[in-house]
Parts: structure tokens; sequence; C-alpha cells
């Protein structure tokens, strides 16, 4: 058998404390995000569509990845559970804006059940937002998650 192993030329490789990315509907990264919504009693209401959208003062869970560094810290491709009743956490604080409107973070960890890595932040929905498909975007530490995600709102 022939030996395929080469070495490659010399690349520089920019380290980052953070890299969030919410998860979309679409592949591409882009356009409505995966969010599960609760009113303000906290009983489910779905999945947010255009079908389904959020009401003013709802929570929204908003789910992603590239959080950074959280503790306690789970080993790599670890399947996350609840410990003393609590999940790793991040050790940088999200911060949410939906439609450009600073919203009011709640809670978030990693979530269980699920391979470490996989964030589940709760926000809610700030008064001062648009009817219709609005933007929403996280910042973690020095990282920020991509453009052009969206969210329903009634």
């Amino acid at each position: 058998m022939k030996d395929l192993k080469q070495t490659s030329n010399a690349f520089p490789v920019t380290v980052v404390s953070t890299a969030p990315g919410i998860v979309t509907l679409n592949q591409s990264g882009v356009g409505p995000a995966v969010v599960g919504m609760y009113d303000q009693n906290g009983v489910y209401k779905g999945t947010n569509s255009a079908q389904s959208p959020a009401q003013k003062g709802w929570i929204l869970a908003i789910y992603l990845t590239g959080e950074g560094k959280v503790t306690p810290q789970p080993a790599d491709g670890a399947v996350i559970t609840v410990v003393n009743g609590t999940t790793p956490v991040q050790v940088f604080a999200p911060t949410v804006r939906i439609d450009e409107n600073p919203s009011t973070v709640i809670g978030y960890g990693e979530v269980s059940g699920l391979v470490n890595g996989v964030l589940q932040l709760n926000a809610i929905v700030p008064q001062g937002v648009r009817s219709g498909p609005v933007s929403l975007s996280v910042g973690i530490g020095n990282g920020a998650t991509q453009a052009n995600v969206t969210v329903q709102i009634q």
C-alpha cells in the first residue's frame, strides 16, 4: 500500500474565545432561527414560525453553537447531563438583540441530552419590536452571531 501522507504549506490560524452561531432552519445558516416559545407563565407555545409568531413579552428559547468555554467543562463529545440541578454554563455572559432592541436574557446553558457544544439561551421579546420577521442576534464574549437570522413576531 502506498503511503499518502503529505505535508502542507504553513498558514496562519486565528483562535478566538467564542464564535457563536444561531441554529437556523436553513442549512445556509441564515433565515428563520430554530426557536421554541413560552408565554409569560412559562407555558410552551410551540416552535416560532410565520404561522406561529411570538408575542411581545414571551420567552424565546434560542439554540446556538460556538459559545466558548463552559464551566464545569465536559469532555469533548460528551452528552450533557443535569448535575445538582444544573448544566454547564458559559464563562462569557450572552447578550441578545431582537429587531435591534436589547432583550433580557433570563437563562442559558448547555442542553441536557445533547452533545457538548449546544447552548440554549432564553430571552424575553422586548415590547419595542416590530411585527413580522425581525432580526435576531446574540453576542458572547467578543463574538457575534451571523447576520440575516430572523424570528417571527406577532
